[in-house]
């Protein structure tokens, strides 16, 4: 790897199947936000040094769904959640998806919508582990965080189908 970016990428994915074989606990957390820091830094450092690439763009996307899926993975099992709450957690992925399902198919692109809500959701989605530690999630933290999912999708498929730009 000659960028930076693709590094730091690269060590989300490594840090994200580690995550697998840690008990949940603060190595655990440290290493969740370590890998999550390397999210926010990669598309910074790429920019800053002049090296974005389709190919940077791409494994960003890939690393990405890795560590979401992990930190699923980890996350359900100690968040005991209700049948309601799984409900909408399923439900706000299937509108994720169909979102960028939309893109795809109107950009010629797998890439995730870099837009300010994206970022504000991603970022709200990497805090929520944190503050919802020892919070009945079920109650209010996973219905307000779909809500907002949702609300974002939404707006990223209105910002397609009136043909602006939303990805790169």
């Amino acid at each position: 790897m000659k960028h930076p970016a693709n590094v730091l990428t690269v060590l989300r994915m490594v840090l994200s199947v580690g995550m697998l074989f840690l008990p949940y606990g603060i190595s655990f957390l440290c290493v969740y936000l370590v890998a999550g820091l390397s999210d926010m830094l990669d598309g910074f450092v790429a920019r800053k040094t002049n090296t974005q690439s389709p190919f940077g763009s791409v494994l960003d996307t890939v690393s990405d769904l890795l560590f979401c899926m992990v930190s699923i993975l980890c996350f359900l099992p100690v968040w005991e959640l209700s049948k309601i709450s799984i409900g909408i957690l399923l439900g706000t992925g299937v509108v994720k998806g169909m979102g960028m399902s939309v893109v795809a198919l109107r950009e010629k692109n797998v890439e995730n919508v870099h837009s300010v809500g994206n970022k504000g959701i991603g970022f709200l989605l990497f805090l929520l582990p944190i503050f919802s530690y020892g919070v009945d999630i079920n109650g209010w933290v996973l219905p307000v965080c779909c809500v907002v999912i949702g609300m974002q999708v939404v707006d990223t498929i209105r910002s397609v189908l009136c043909g602006k730009k939303v990805v790169g």
